[in-house]
């Protein structure tokens, strides 16, 4: 669950700071920034998992960052605090562009499990404590986030941290642009849900909520099937 949002020089949120319970209502004027703040989480979700790079031209990829047009700084900071299996995470990622010509690029990620460090990125690489105490780094490409190029085993705090962010769903429904029927299966919804049906099919070979879900969907969603 996400306790905490910070974000700075995103479009119209300059020092932006939200704290979450378990359920919330945003609520603001049209052009007050609530799809912003949604956006912010798409962003820093595709990064942390890898579905996303900087510079690239793919759907999810960020071609430019999107700062605050009153600022000049160069560099957008975000935070997202979580809540997962028992352990409070803050997840850190600064983003740079220079100029619109040059591409961003990642200058700093940091994430800490009950405060204490799990890895810290910078320009010169990955810097990070192993389980059993050791001392490791590599380099990485400035366009990727550390956390999702990160091979992680077991139970470990990584892992829990990766899981969070891959089980983290940003909709924006559109009812009228979702498929008939299913052609082949999804692994992640898009942001309309219009693959819903294929996501469905992909969700299907989990069993231990299929039955709920096929019932719940079926009592807002008479004709589906």
């Amino acid at each position: 669950m996400i306790t905490r949002l910070y974000a700075n020089n995103f479009r119209c949120l300059v020092a932006f700071e939200a704290k979450f319970d378990s359920f919330g209502v945003l609520c603001a004027p049209n052009g007050a920034g609530k799809s912003s703040v949604f956006d912010v989480l798409r962003l820093v979700r595709d990064l942390a998992t890898g579905n996303a790079t900087l510079g690239g031209d793919r759907e999810r990829d960020v071609g430019r960052l999107e700062r605050t047009n009153w600022i000049e700084s160069s560099t957008q900071e975000f935070e997202i605090d979580l809540c997962e299996k028992g352990l409070e995470f803050c997840y850190v990622l600064h983003l740079e562009q220079v100029a619109s010509h040059l591409k961003p690029r990642v200058i700093l990620e940091r994430a800490t499990s009950d405060g204490k460090e799990l890895f810290v990125r910078d320009l010169q690489g990955v810097k990070m404590t192993k389980p059993d105490g050791a001392e490791t780094a590599f380099p990485l490409d400035w366009r990727q986030a550390a956390l999702g190029s990160i091979q992680s085993h077991g139970e470990g705090p990584i892992t829990k941290l990766q899981s969070a962010f891959a089980q983290l769903l940003i909709l924006r429904p559109s009812p009228r642009e979702m498929e008939a029927e299913s052609r082949s299966e999804s692994q992640h919804p898009d942001l309309g849900l219009t693959n819903v049906i294929s996501w469905y099919r992909h969700l299907c070979k989990d069993t231990r909520f299929t039955d709920s879900l096929r019932d719940s969907l079926a009592e807002l969603w008479p004709d589906f099937s």
